[in-house]
């Protein structure tokens, strides 16, 4: 997150997004879901646009506030409130999550 915060310093959405792109691989890696990470991938082609559009709107510091506060949450061992965050932050998580569930031969290690 450091980095993300650099690269907001920079102005440079470019960087900011491939620090993103690590740290949510990361996260799917700890986690012990590497095979999720493809199907966000996916999932995230689709939303490059909105993605795109809220650098230009300013909102990289709160996308920054929203993950340090899953990370805050995990570190804390509440899950339940990590789970909240990210439904409520990153709509796509709940859908995932649900996939990774209904499928652990796909998803899981």
């Amino acid at each position: 997150m450091e980095e993300q915060e650099l690269a907001i310093q920079e102005d440079n959405p470019d960087l900011f997004f491939e620090c993103d792109e690590r740290m949510h691989a990361l996260y799917c890696s700890l986690a012990g879901r590497d095979g999720v990470w493809g199907f966000i991938s996916d999932a995230k082609k689709h939303m490059g646009r909105v993605r795109r559009l809220s650098a230009q709107a300013g909102q990289l510091d709160q996308l920054v506030r929203d993950h340090q506060d899953v990370l805050d949450a995990v570190t804390a061992s509440n899950m339940d409130r990590a789970q909240e965050v990210m439904q409520r932050k990153h709509p796509i998580s709940h859908a995932v999550s649900a996939r990774a569930d209904e499928d652990q031969s796909v998803y899981g290690d």
